[in-house]
């Protein structure tokens, strides 16, 4: 029987069956690479470890002997079940991988729009020499920034955000205290296994909100990021009486998913002149038809859910786990343990 058996369901450039068994160097490993969907019920009996983000009802009914999954991302929604929450079984995420490029991402999301880059390609790419009204132009520094979901990417960002000036104003759970360390903060080390920020996170922002104010940090925030998970709680934590809250002149950005926003609501608010801009990497439904608004309004950037991807961003995803990997086997604590009921 070998020591541990292994299901991996994700391992785009081909390493990772290599770096699993360079972990763990004197176990006795069986491992079982990239299956489908379809093929993983057949694969869990008797596997004590899954990578990856999709486990069927079907094969979690297999899953006997399964105590622990890491997932591929920091969001777990497309994972759980009601099933799952009920299993004695740990899931652990990547958070502390992505948070510097999203944050990057974001921010290019926020400068394109405050310079109204958009208009200027589309003048570009029909030899147009055509200004942006310059009254539609605005800078960031000095402007406020409002962080809806203060995690890795929140964190990475506020950073940032400071660096150019703004005034970064955040919602969590807990809005005053020292919270205790979750994930790893990404920082521009892009060191994921870095551990928790020395400074209190809570100097990371100027100013913190609990969830019960949400409608103070709209009033306030130029530039609002959502990068809330997808939980039951947050499924349309965005509707018309939000975007009626913001100011006209504010953009909205999304890097969290497309459920967390009432989609029709936004798309009214943006014809309309109820907020000025959107930068959307998310959407309902994914990939977004053809035939939505979204594609042609002059006020939206989008991006096909890559806020996430970058160079380094396997390397990372792949630390964090072998990370684990080794915990899990010396029966230690976890990094990014995941509470299933809550989703996050």
């Amino acid at each position: 029987m070998p020591d541990h058996r292994i299901v991996l369901t994700y391992d785009p450039d081909g390493t990772l069956v290599d770096r699993v068994r360079a972990a763990l160097p004197h176990r006795s490993l069986e491992i079982v690479h990239e299956l489908s969907a379809d093929a993983l019920p057949g694969a869990m009996p008797g596997t004590t470890i899954l990578f990856g983000n999709y486990l069927s009802p079907a094969a979690l009914r297999e899953a006997r002997e399964l105590r622990w999954i890491q997932t591929v991302g920091a969001g777990v929604d497309v994972l759980l079940s009601v099933d799952l929450t009920s299993a004695d079984i740990v899931v652990t995420n990547t958070s502390g991988a992505f948070g510097v490029q999203i944050a990057e991402h974001a921010l290019s999301l926020i400068f394109a729009l405050s310079r109204r880059l958009p208009a200027a390609l589309r003048s570009q790419s029909a030899r147009r020499y055509e200004p942006e009204p310059r009254d539609d132009l605005f800078e960031l520094t000095g402007k406020t920034l409002g962080i809806v979901g203060f995690g890795d990417v929140g964190q990475a960002l506020a950073r940032r955000a400071h660096g150019i000036g703004m005034r970064v104003i955040a919602l969590r759970r807990s809005p005053s205290g020292t919270p205790p360390p979750r994930a790893p903060l990404a920082d521009l080390t892009l060191d994921p296994l870095a551990g928790s920020d020395p400074r209190n996170p809570s100097t990371l922002a100027d100013e913190f909100l609990g969830p019960d104010r949400l409608d103070e940090l709209l009033r306030e925030s130029d530039v609002v990021v959502n990068a809330a998970p997808l939980t039951p709680a947050t499924v349309h934590l965005f509707g018309r009486e939000q975007f009626a809250r913001m100011r006209s002149t504010a953009c909205f950005i999304n890097l969290g998913r497309g459920e967390t926003v009432d989609q029709d609501a936004l798309i009214d608010a943006l014809r309309n002149g109820v907020i000025a801009g959107a930068g959307l990497d998310v959407t309902t439904p994914e990939p977004l038809p053809p035939e939505s608004p979204l594609w042609t309004l002059p006020n939206v950037i989008l991006t096909a859910h890559y806020a996430g991807w970058s160079d380094t961003m396997l390397d990372r995803i792949y630390t964090i786990f072998t990370d684990n990997l080794r915990r899990f086997d010396r029966g230690q604590p976890l990094r990014n343990r995941v509470d299933v009921r809550a989703g996050y």
